[in-house]
């Protein structure tokens, strides 16, 4: 989780499922979540990105690299954006994320 402390809000990266952790530390810290990214599709764990964007309807920020069965098809019932190599987006009022493509093959970012 990545928060700006003047807007009081954050973002959450490559969430897991259990979100209530999330919900927890944001209460606690006073931020409000507003966006959820992820660097790559998880074939390895559950995300809890789409149980967020329901939750607290966060804006997903999700990877439009790689093949056509590697998209985030479910995307499009939520308010997203497609990112790619070289993309950025703003948390609050001073925090922009780049997205910068570390992994070829997986097409996975790295969020600076």
């Amino acid at each position: 989780m990545v928060g700006c402390q003047r807007a009081k809000v954050a973002v959450v990266i490559d969430p897991s499922r259990d979100i209530d952790q999330y919900l927890e530390v944001a209460r606690l810290e006073g931020l409000r979540l507003i966006a959820v990214a992820e660097t790559h599709i998880h074939a390895d764990y559950v995300s809890g990105a789409r149980e967020l964007a329901d939750r607290v309807h966060a804006k997903l920020y999700v990877s439009d690299e790689g093949p056509a069965d590697w998209k985030y098809l479910f995307a499009g019932h939520y308010d997203h954006q497609l990112l790619k190599d070289g993309d950025s987006f703003m948390i609050g009022n001073s925090g922009s994320m780049s997205c910068i493509r570390r992994d070829i093959r997986r097409k996975a970012f790295h969020f600076c």
